[in-house]
């Protein structure tokens, strides 16, 4: 009986010593997928693991390529709210949270694993001048109090109708922030609101310009302004012509967000003698903190090209931290940042409302010197009478 146990423990012994020499038998020269789970890289959002070389194993060389979650979208590219001109319409607004509301990150889906593209060399970009503005501020929303503890100078754009705009207007000039008018507009998709305080079409002249007074009215040291949304309206030639007379009257200067590829803001202001400013790069149509990065570098890039340039993000956790993990990098590139009243055309002083303080000699007036507000870093005060001290530092 013993005999026969033990005869059966060798006979299976044997039998399982058999499997598993037949198993790596199969198994030999062939690459193993370490990614754990059975899944393969051709999954959305799953890393693909390919090994260099055949017959590797152990200790191989591994090469990881990541996919974004969902596979293409808006994170291929350069996403849909770069205003390359290649489409009309509004290009960031379905990505922006309605004013006032909260940010909801989970209405994002991120990289499955975040990667970044290599950084901007040292003194690569000397000489170049780039002022990122932050928009939709007002609201309350979450990354606000973030925001106010960066350390660079930076322009924020307040939407006049948030209940806290008064607030975090002043909040942004004590931080060393230049503050713009976040002036809403209406944009090409009826459906879309673009809240209290909007320029919409079939507006009077007269009522444009009363909008723009009631706006600037509610907040302090206001130096120029923007469009929030407004594709409709700055594809309107009579529409702009009446803002910018309106803006410039006040000494203001004026950045076309460059919402829709087709605006004419541009043109218009050449029609008139006078000059804006255009955004750039969105840099935060996909939320996630390393495509805001490569925006960034994107828009660095851009500035040396050019000289300057102009971005636009918004007040986001995301956007905030990209922006902080920035900063040393565009200082050791030798970029300036700079808040964006340093980069303004001036005004021709037939186009002003009145008074000719800081004439340029060429009778032109520098742009938000006069009127509404006083630029960012003047020793001077507002139209206003409140303090705009530069107390922000370069970044580094």
């Amino acid at each position: 009986m013993r005999r026969g146990v033990a005869l059966g423990a060798q006979l299976i012994a044997i039998l399982a010593l058999l499997a598993l020499t037949l198993t790596l038998a199969g198994c030999g020269g062939k690459d193993v997928d370490s990614g754990g789970s059975g899944d393969r890289g051709g999954d959305d959002g799953a890393a693909a693991v390919d090994a260099l070389g055949p017959g590797t194993s152990g200790g191989s060389s591994l090469t990881i390529v990541m996919r974004p979650n969902g596979g293409g979208g808006a994170g291929d590219g350069d996403g849909g709210a770069e205003p390359d001109g290649s489409a009309s319409g509004d290009q960031n607004e379905p990505m922006l949270p309605s004013s006032g509301s909260a940010y909801d990150p989970a209405e994002v889906a991120p990289l499955a694993v975040e990667t970044v593209g290599r950084e901007l060399e040292p003194g690569s970009l000397a000489g170049a001048r780039l002022a990122i503005i932050i928009d939709d501020l007002g609201g309350g929303v979450s990354g606000t109090t973030e925001l106010m503890q960066v350390r660079a100078p930076l322009t924020v754009a307040i939407m006049p109708g948030g209940r806290h705009a008064a607030q975090e207007a002043r909040m942004a000039a004590e931080a060393g922030f230049a503050v713009i008018l976040h002036q809403p507009m209406e944009a090409l998709d009826s459906t879309k609101d673009p809240g209290p305080g909007a320029i919409t079409m079939g507006m009077s002249d007269e009522q444009i310009r009363d909008t723009l007074e009631q706006n600037l009215g509610k907040l302090d040291g206001v130096i120029g302004v923007n469009n929030h949304m407004g594709s409709r309206v700055t594809e309107d030639s009579d529409a702009v012509e009446a803002i910018l007379r309106a803006v410039f009257s006040k000494g203001l200067f004026f950045i076309d967000s460059r919402t829709s590829s087709k605006s004419v803001v541009a043109k218009v202001a050449s029609g008139m003698g006078a000059r804006v400013l255009e955004n750039s790069t969105f840099l935060d149509g996909v939320n996630t903190e390393d495509y805001i990065i490569e925006q960034i570098r994107s828009a660095a890039k851009k500035a040396h090209a050019r000289g300057s340039a102009v971005a636009i993000g918004h007040v986001r956790p995301a956007t905030i931290r990209a922006l902080q993990r920035m900063l040393p990098e565009l200082a050791a590139s030798g970029l300036s940042l700079v808040t964006v009243d340093k980069l303004a055309p001036a005004i021709p002083v037939a186009l002003l409302g009145g008074g000719e303080a800081d004439r340029d000699g060429a009778g032109r007036i520098e742009a938000g010197r006069s009127g509404a507000g006083a630029g960012a870093g003047d020793a001077g005060r507002d139209g206003a009478g409140s303090g705009h001290p530069e107390t922000a530092q370069e970044p580094g």
